[in-house]
Formats: C-alpha cells, sequence, structure tokens
C-alpha cells in the first residue's frame, strides 16, 4: 500500500512520539556535555563538543600597586568521532498507519524506542572503567548504600573542588531502591513532598541530582553507580549520511529531531521486492569519549565477607 498523506502525517506523529521515550531513556547522557547535529554527517566524522576541566586556580587578593592581574579562559572543545550506529526495527505496515489512532500506534512502538535508548545509554556508560577514571573512590555491599553514603561522596567531591551545583549521582536499579527505602528519604518532610514514597522519585541528595540507570553495565568491574560532572563524558550525535543510491532505493528516509536540542533519530523504509519482505528501522548515530577523569567518581560493589 502506497503511504498517502494523512499515513505520512501521522507517521510523523508517532514518530515524535518515539523520539520523547527515546529522550526519556536517554535522559541520564544528556547531563554530560553533548553536541548534537540535526544534520547528516560522514562516516568518523568530528563533531566538537564542549569541554571544561575542574577550575584549579585560586582566587586572587587584590593588590593596589599591581591592579587587577591578567586571567585565563579555560573552555575548549573536544573531537569526538560519530562511528556508532543502533537502530530497531519496526514492524508496521501502512493499513496499521491508516487504521490505528496515535495513541495506539505510541504505545506498540514507545518499547522499541526504550530499549534504544537503554542500550545507547548502556554503551556509553561502557567507557566507566578503572584505566579512564581511576580506582573507585569507595566500595558498599548491596543492601548498604544510603543517604549517608551519599552524604560522604559529597565531602569526597568538594575535596576535589567540584562545584556544589550540577552535580549528578547515577546508580543502578538496586541501589537506587536502596535509597527510596532509606527511612532518611521517606520521612523527610521538610518540602511537604511525598514523592519518594508515593512516586519512587529520589530527587536530590546531599547535592547530587539521583538518577537511576536500570541497566547500568557493571563493565567487568562491578560498577554500580558514581558521582559524575557535565565534562566527565563527551557524547555527540548526529545521523550518519546516506549515499543517493541508498536513498533512491528507500520507500521513505527522514530525520527525526528534537526542536530544543537538536537530538536526532533516522526513520528508514524499504521493500525486497525478491524476498516479499519490507523492513523498517529508526535508528541513532553517536560517538562518546571519556572527558576529564577528575569529573568521574567511580562507586564498586564490594566483595562479600569471607564466613
Amino acid at each position: 500500500m502506497a503511504i498517502t498523506a494523512s499515513a505520512s502525517l501521522k507517521l510523523d506523529k508517532v514518530l515524535n512520539l518515539m523520539l520523547v521515550a527515546f529522550k526519556r531513556r536517554l535522559a541520564p547522557i544528556t547531563q554530560f556535555s553533548t553536541k548534537f547535529e540535526a544534520r547528516e554527517v560522514p562516516r568518523d566524522h568530528n563533531l566538537q563538543v564542549p569541554f571544561i576541566p575542574l577550575e584549579q586556580m585560586d582566587s586572587i587578593d587584590f593588590d593596589y600597586s599591581k591592579g587587577y592581574q591578567s586571567g585565563d579562559f579555560n573552555v575548549e572543545t573536544r573531537p569526538v568521532p560519530v562511528n556508532k550506529r543502533k537502530y530497531q526495527v519496526l514492524q508496521f505496515t501502512m493499513k496499521d498507519l491508516l487504521g490505528l489512532s496515535v495513541e495506539v500506534l505510541d504505545t506498540s512502538l514507545a518499547a522499541k524506542a526504550d530499549k534504544l535508548g537503554a542500550d545507547v545509554t548502556a554503551d556509553i556508560l561502557s567507557v566507566i572503567k578503572a584505566a579512564k577514571f581511576g580506582d573507585a573512590i569507595a566500595s558498599y555491599a548491596d543492601g548498604v548504600f544510603d543517604a549517608d553514603s551519599a552524604a560522604d561522596l559529597s565531602v569526597n567531591c568538594g575535596a576535589a573542588n567540584w562545584p556544589t551545583v550540577n552535580r549528578q549521582l547515577i546508580v543502578d536499579e538496586v541501589w537506587s531502591r536502596q535509597l527510596l527505602k532509606d527511612p532518611a528519604l521517606r520521612n523527610a518532610q521538610a518540602s511537604g513532598s511525598t514523592a519518594t514514597l508515593r512516586d519512587g522519585i529520589i530527587g536530590r541528595v546531599s547535592n547530587f541530582d539521583v538518577t537511576p540507570v536500570p541497566n547500568l553495565p557493571d563493565n567487568g568491574e562491578s560498577l554500580k553507580g558514581f558521582a559524575a560532572f557535565k565534562y566527565g563524558i563527551l557524547v555527540a550525535n548526529a545521523p550518519m549520511e546516506a549515499t543517493e543510491e541508498v536513498k533512491e532505493r528507500l520507500s521513505d528516509y527522514r530525520l527525526v529531531t528534537d526542536p530544543q536540542t537538536g537530538l536526532t533519530l533516522v526513520y528508514r523504509a524499504w521493500g525486497d521486492p525478491d524476498m516479499d519482505s519490507a523492513k523498517k528501522t529508526i535508528e541513532f548515530g553517536y560517538g562518546y569519549a571519556p572527558g576529564d577523569a577528575n569529573q568521574i567518581k567511580r562507586l564498586t560493589l564490594s566483595a562479600p565477607a569471607q564466613g
């Protein structure tokens, strides 16, 4: 069935709803320094991602005999190649587009976008290893990590001259559940909020914005979480360009872009008459690199005590 104007419009709506689901799952990554481009780029094309190291220069006492001294501006960029592509295969027909509501289509396809976001997040966080960011700052057994542990971590970040704002604490699902069960958080009513108890929202703990990542990779090093500042990881996203010869064989090709961030997915559709089959995919082109090693502090699972 040829795609009609009505089906094309509905497809646009569904793809944009999928982008929302994908962006929601990618939320931990968007806390880092990113460069998102809505234009197509060649494979391995470098995007210049903003990079700012932690400020190390001490404040200066004013000297009336010298006046104001010169300083430096330490904002720079680092090249990050767009060299990876992940995609999900979508299963629907033009008949489905015409016969089903946007809400039904979104419900059935949002899981695809969510899984794509989960897999991209896990891949990017695979860079959090000792070789790049040093030994773990602390280790805890399951069932031990709590609000007090976060407070200790905050002290360590302060000693490393981290600013007190925009600190992130990213933990796996087990440790996030431990925080949710912590009586110190459940019983805290100073703000009048019961979000921790009713909605499972941890919020801020000891100057950290806490983000659970259910699929946090342990990276073969028992990683359970990490404290992070913005420039610990650098991330680039852009659709990898398709040649004109490829586009000519596609029945549909479109970019799906978030107008606020530039985050972009690519939708492709094509058929194989020899196999009497059709394929539709949603794809994310990206790359990543470690940033400032001082802006990531790893947390690991401690080995069980020997009885």
